[in-house]
């Protein structure tokens, strides 16, 4: 192949990819409008949707009424659920799961794993692998109509290379888990850092649609950041987010020995609730998970003591996060993760939040992602936004 046969197949993949990602973030859309968004000329944007079509990756809908305005009906077109499928696993000290959806993330089977010990990432892998194959044989979904697996994990990553550096929660280091998941599964692997999954999904498909920057704040048992800059995720030199937990907590007022972990997330939690800092900090994750959720299950009831606590930490996240955007200013702040989603632990970081940024309302939002939710955008918007697809007729897979 000539240099120039390859720069047009270049051209080609890359003017799909931008066709199918139009599809995929915006919905239904009509060819007049991908064009638009994308720049390409209306004969390129036909024929790479007649391609996607009849690949069964798109689909066209009903042709749209224009009611007084006579001429051709503008038909829009859509991703097709059936068009293909993505695995979505979610790993950290609360959850792990694996789940099968389709292209327009319709949950298909979800299995929650329950391992003796987590600690053990060879059995842990395993099982995964295991719980996978036995979930597309279970549902008759081919391998090849599988266009990613997806790994959302709690802890420090390299998707380059799909290394779990370290997660200290799980107590994993230097893991390929990305090699050792599609050795065993034969699928297409990417893994991400949960709260850079979270903040991706976010931008692309929910909260934070139509924001450049933004400040992502994850919480559990531990804290975990993400920072969203120019519509990208910004990476340091190892390609992950930052294990946030592990900063010290006394410049946002917590005291002396406390890091965020141990004051504003689950363990500072157990902390507020009389446990001491060293029991909080060595209690194993499970152990401390399950006190957790034994806290916030007392809130719900109006629990005064488990509702104090909580409001004591998430007033230090409140403050942490207005001192960590001070420098690049988003436009949104986001809590995520397990916290986000509990009233007295909210409530009391958009307070703070807002009292440090000296408004009367910061532009904060929660994120109604789980874990699991996050993991299969993530897939989805590794194969249909970043990533090629190679089409040949009727067939479709992910391109090398």
């Amino acid at each position: 192949m000539s240099v120039s046969d390859r720069s047009q197949q270049s051209q080609g993949r890359r003017n799909q990819r931008e066709v199918l990602a139009a599809i995929a973030v915006n919905g239904a859309v009509s060819r007049t409008e991908i064009a638009r968004r994308t720049g390409l000329h209306a004969a390129s944007v036909s024929r790479i949707t007649k391609a996607l079509i009849e690949a069964g990756i798109v689909r066209e809908k009903s042709p749209l009424e224009t009611p007084g305005k006579p001429g051709r009906r503008f038909v829009e077109l859509e991703i097709d659920p059936q068009g293909g499928f993505v695995v979505g696993i979610a790993v950290n000290a609360l959850e792990q799961s694996v789940t099968l959806a389709d292209i327009r993330n319709n949950r298909v089977d979800r299995v929650d794993l329950k391992p003796v010990d987590l600690t053990d990432h060879a059995a842990v892998i395993d099982t995964l692998v295991t719980t996978v194959n036995d979930m597309l044989a279970r549902n008759d979904v081919p391998v090849a109509r599988v266009f990613c697996l997806s790994v959302a994990i709690g802890g420090l990553v390299e998707p380059a290379t799909g290394m779990v550096i370290e997660a200290p929660t799980l107590g994993w280091r230097d893991i390929p888990m990305g090699e050792l998941l599609a050795w065993g599964t034969g699928l297409r692997v990417t893994i991400e850092h949960l709260p850079n999954a979270i903040n991706l999904a976010e931008h692309r498909f929910g909260a934070t649609v139509g924001c450049d920057s933004v400040l992502l704040m994850n919480t559990a048992l531990g804290i975990g950041s993400s920072l969203l800059l120019g519509g990208q995720l910004h990476r340091d030199r190892a390609g992950s987010g930052r294990l946030t937990g592990n900063l010290p907590a006394a410049p946002v007022g917590a005291g002396a020995g406390r890091n965020l972990d141990l004051a504003a997330g689950g363990r500072g939690v157990l902390v507020e609730m009389g446990a001491t800092v060293d029991e909080a900090m060595r209690l194993p994750a499970a152990v401390a998970g399950d006190r957790l959720l034994t806290v916030i299950a007392r809130a719900d009831h109006d629990d005064a003591k488990a509702c104090d606590a909580l409001a004591a930490a998430g007033r230090t996240m409140g403050i942490f996060t207005a001192l960590a955007g001070s420098v690049v200013q988003p436009e949104a702040y986001v809590l995520s993760g397990l916290l986000s989603r509990v009233t007295p632990y909210a409530d009391a970081w958009g307070a703070a939040l807002s009292e440090q940024l000296g408004v009367t309302k910061a532009p904060a939002r929660l994120s109604t992602l789980t874990t699991a939710a996050a993991a299969r955008w993530l897939a989805i918007s590794h194969c249909l936004i970043d990533s090629d697809i190679a089409i040949e007729g009727a067939e479709v897979q992910a391109a090398e």
